[in-house]
């Protein structure tokens, strides 16, 4: 057989023009001039910016396309306010870029928010609605203590309490049949009770609603009949996966930053918006990914750890650049201590994370978040002898605060206070600390006895007799 060759098309050939090309006239070159503008505003419009709002400062950074040039500045963060620190931020970045908001062509935000409120247990008083019998989910968890062999480990309170657990009667099997219908008499006389105890977020984890939702779909309608202004979470839209306790802690993770959460994007949208920025609100998950405002606001879970997932994108980028492939990246902030591994040059990805000691059943990227930043306080218990760890607002100035309590600024002030306790090194001891799991994360890295060190700086420091200071150093080193 004899392949056949298809026909090629005809060549089309014209006149060939020689000599030196003709010149514009006057009027066309004067026209070629708004053409040459408008490319100019073209080009400047391919412009992105990365906005990371942390507990002490927020960082930006500008990459125009056009020019292959970044710029980055640094601003306040403001708590109160934090989308006035982002607006603050973006007049800065852009007027060292020479450009203006209406450059924006793409903007990203990699946010802290739902992170600290969580940490902070800042979040909104939420209540829990249940299947009749699980009132008790938060509380009971996996029925397993956090440290077996620590005597003194305490597990950290629910963020529902049980007196905001609503039983409701219903029953779905794990094969999606409906059991027992739900009692929506008893459901909007619990919907009632949750209103009448000033609950902000409604929070729906209900039994193997993952296989069936329609009840969790149910009562989303009648909490928006019987309690209109209440934010709802369902367990069915955060996380439809089996796996009672951790479903349900996730959904109340949910529900109770998704306010804080979805004003802050909605506030920061009309700010960008009324600064002329035409790009619209991204803003980074925490498996990496991006979404848009109105996601968040609904899914707030889901950024959790969207801040530290932009850097840990960052370093593995910026190392693989370098030649590296086997990263550990480590990002401190003001209220939270991040790490993170990447081998061969590949981030591992989990849906078993805690933040807070709190389980959240999100994919993201593992990354390990202790509650110990530079804007961390550390205070001495009030029993004499121990530490208790707290985050407090951003801004306020390095210094003592009632005589024994420390702000550790960046590594350098960690280095400096491990320097001047040769007394600590030579015991060998450790402090008791008290009750927290920032402060057990901290034994952890064997730092213990510096803050024994700086609990005497602080009696010291402090008013009182010498033999007074000499009682406080001896309960920080019991």
């Amino acid at each position: 057989m004899t392949a056949r060759s298809k026909p090629s098309a005809p060549k089309t050939t014209g006149p060939k023009t020689t000599g030196p090309k003709p010149t514009p006239a006057k009027g066309a070159q004067t026209a070629e001039k708004p053409r040459a503008a408008a490319q100019s505003a073209a080009l400047r419009g391919s412009v992105r910016v990365g906005v990371d709002v942390g507990g002490t400062f927020t960082d930006l950074v500008l990459f125009d396309e056009a020019t292959n040039r970044i710029h980055f500045t640094k601003t306040s963060s403001t708590p109160a306010n934090q989308a006035q620190g982002v607006e603050d931020g973006i007049h800065k970045v852009v007027g060292l870029a020479g450009m203006t908001p209406a450059d924006i062509a793409f903007f990203v935000h990699g946010t802290t928010v739902a992170t600290n409120a969580l940490l902070e247990r800042k979040g909104v008083r939420c209540a829990l609605l249940v299947t009749e019998g699980f009132r008790d989910i938060l509380q009971i968890a996996r029925q397993d203590r956090p440290k077996l062999y620590d005597w003194f480990a305490q597990r950290p309170p629910a963020l529902v309490p049980r007196e905001l657990s609503f039983e409701v009667s219903e029953r779905v099997l794990h094969t999606g049949e409906i059991l027992r219908p739900l009692d929506e008499t008893q459901a909007r006389a619990a919907i009632r009770a949750a209103k009448a105890a000033n609950v902000t977020a409604i929070a729906v984890c209900l039994l193997h609603s993952y296989a069936n939702p329609v009840h969790e779909r149910r009562l989303r309608d009648l909490i928006a009949e019987e309690f209109p202004e209440a934010e709802v979470s369902l367990s069915f839209d955060v996380i439809p996966e089996f796996r009672e306790y951790e479903r349900a802690s996730t959904t109340a993770v949910n529900a109770y930053v998704m306010p804080i959460v979805r004003r802050y994007v909605a506030r920061l949208a009309d700010r960008t918006a009324a600064m002329g920025v035409p790009a619209e609100l991204h803003i980074m998950q925490s498996n990496g990914g991006l979404m848009t405002a109105r996601a968040a606001g609904e899914q707030s879970v889901r950024t959790m750890l969207s801040g530290p997932a932009a850097g840990v994108l960052g370093a593995v980028a910026l190392a693989g650049q370098a030649g590296f492939s086997n990263v550990l990246s480590v990002d401190m902030g003001g209220t939270s201590f991040d790490i993170c591994l990447a081998h061969e040059g590949r981030l591992r990805f989990t849906k078993e994370s805690e933040i807070g000691s709190l389980p959240v059943k999100v994919p993201m990227i593992d990354i390990h978040t202790l509650g110990a930043g530079g804007g961390s306080v550390w205070a001495a218990s009030g029993a004499g002898c121990g530490w208790t760890a707290g985050i407090t607002e951003a801004g306020r100035p390095l210094g003592w605060r009632a005589g024994a309590l420390w702000r550790p600024q960046n590594s350098r002030s960690v280095t400096s206070i491990i320097r001047l306790s040769p007394m600590a090194r030579s015991r060998k001891r450790s402090c008791r600390l008290g009750g927290r799991s920032d402060c057990a994360a901290l034994r952890k890295f064997s730092m213990t006895w510096a803050w024994a060190t700086t609990m005497r700086a602080a009696s010291m420091a402090s008013s009182g007799s010498r033999g007074r200071r000499a009682a406080m150093t001896r309960k920080a080193a019991c």
